[in-house]
């Protein structure tokens, strides 16, 4: 999208707002805190994940328990604008006595002090080959306060309407209001049942929570940008 906006501006312009507008171009955040996780959950159970912050944050977390694994790459940074891109991949195979649930997982915990703009997109690819199996996609903003929830996304799939491949995908735009705390979360999940067992469900998926521009401030950008040209030229 802001790719796209950007095409519509002059190149003079495009080159000033990148330059000049500092801070003001998304409008300042910091991130509270987070907690980030995979595990596989069994007769056995094995996990991992992180609550310390740091910017950027490029990292794996991973995780197998016999031929089943967790992936988690995550891609996190933030200063004027904010990207947080994580990719999954994931497998769990159910025995004759155990379901299994692999699941990747997620809490950002967010502050702006701007009302910021932020887009979604999450794509969660499944392959279920065997009856009773489930997958799911879930993620939203959520109020820490209130408990209000601006955005909150679900996307499954049963077997019970059929096994095999299934594409999940969301996307969207929110803004987000300045001045109050945010969580933003996710999870992948895949569960099969012990009557399955044997057969192993797997999943592959992203998402991404971009923070861009919010309309109004851009457009005040714009108005500043053009007037300072204009004097430019006139001088």
């Amino acid at each position: 999208m802001l790719a796209c906006i950007c095409r519509s501006i002059p190149i003079a312009m495009s080159v000033w707002l990148l330059s000049h507008t500092g801070p003001a171009y998304a409008g300042p955040l910091t991130v509270d805190s987070w907690v980030l996780g995979v595990s596989i959950q069994s007769s056995n159970t094995t996990s991992t994940g992180s609550a310390t912050v740091s910017n950027p944050y490029i990292a794996t977390h991973h995780r197998t328990l016999g031929n089943d694994w967790v992936t988690a790459n995550y891609d996190f940074s933030w200063a004027e604008q904010g990207r947080f891109l994580v990719n999954s991949s994931l497998a769990a195979t159910a025995t004759s006595l155990q379901s299994t649930l692999s699941g990747i997982s997620g809490r950002i915990k967010i502050t702006p002090s701007e009302d910021i703009l932020v887009t979604y997109h999450a794509v969660f690819d499944v392959t279920l080959p065997a009856d009773p199996m489930t997958a799911q996609l879930n993620a939203g903003i959520l109020d820490v306060s209130t408990g209000e929830q601006i955005m909150d996304i679900t996307e499954s799939h049963s077997t019970l309407f059929g096994t095999g491949f299934r594409h999940l995908e969301d996307s969207g735009e929110v803004v987000v209001p300045a001045n109050r705390t945010w969580d933003f979360t996710y999870s992948f999940d895949i569960y099969p049942h012990w009557w399955s067992a044997g057969n192993q469900g797997s999943g592959t998926g992203y998402i991404e929570f971009l923070i861009i521009p919010e309309p109004a401030t851009l457009g005040l950008l714009l108005v500043a940008g053009y007037a300072l040209i204009r004097r430019a030229r006139q001088n």
